[in-house]
């Protein structure tokens, strides 16, 4: 072996490591925002867990305000006939 071919060898395998690092430094910005996704994923699906649960308690209310307005209706007619 001589010297033009160790060096490269050598040329080659720096080649290598250089590409390497490139595709770790791919690897982890893929993994860091798959990482910001998740969280916003989760962030969004919280307030949209509180949006649906406000929602819930307005029909609640809603619905409690028609059954007493229905219940005075009803009401109101036998208090007319006596």
């Amino acid at each position: 072996m001589n010297t033009e071919e160790l060096n490269q060898m050598i040329n080659n395998l720096i080649k290598f490591t250089e590409n390497l690092e490139t595709i770790f430094r791919i690897i982890l910005i893929i993994i860091v925002i798959l990482i910001i996704a998740v969280i916003a994923t989760s962030i969004n699906t919280k307030k949209t867990a509180d949006k649906i649960d406000l929602l819930n308690r307005q029909m609640d209310y809603l619905l409690q305000l028609q059954e007493r307005k229905q219940g005075i209706d009803s009401n109101s007619g036998f208090e007319n006939r006596n």
